[in-house]
């Protein structure tokens, strides 16, 4: 890239370096990443509201139930959170609710 050449931000210097098909490629890509990891936190944060309704549990309960910070349990309630696999486990022998993942066939 030439000296006297700038670029606005970073998405453009991307585009500039990579070319505007592997860009595309790379976004693409990335925006279904983001919308998978957003579908796993809300069923995440469903299945726990759903054991809170049916065992009629508040916050508090659950904090203290699943011996976790009020911060990492407001963030599973917003479905928010990153967590590890452990967490996960743990929280699913907590409510009661096995959790699995599941690779569904790509659409044609």
């Amino acid at each position: 890239m030439a000296k006297s050449e700038k670029l606005s931000n970073f998405h453009d210097y991307a585009k500039h370096r990579l070319g505007e098909t592997a860009y595309q490629t790379l976004k693409t890509e990335a925006q279904v990443e983001a919308e998978i990891y957003r579908a796993l936190q809300q069923q995440f944060a469903t299945a726990i509201q759903a054991y809170m309704e049916r065992e009629q549990k508040g916050f508090n309960d659950l904090v203290r139930e699943l011996g976790l910070s009020q911060s990492q349990v407001t963030k599973m309630l917003k479905g928010s959170g990153n967590f590890t696999f452990s967490t996960l486990a743990h929280v699913g022998a907590v409510i009661k609710q096995p959790l699995s993942l599941q690779f569904s066939q790509p659409a044609s």
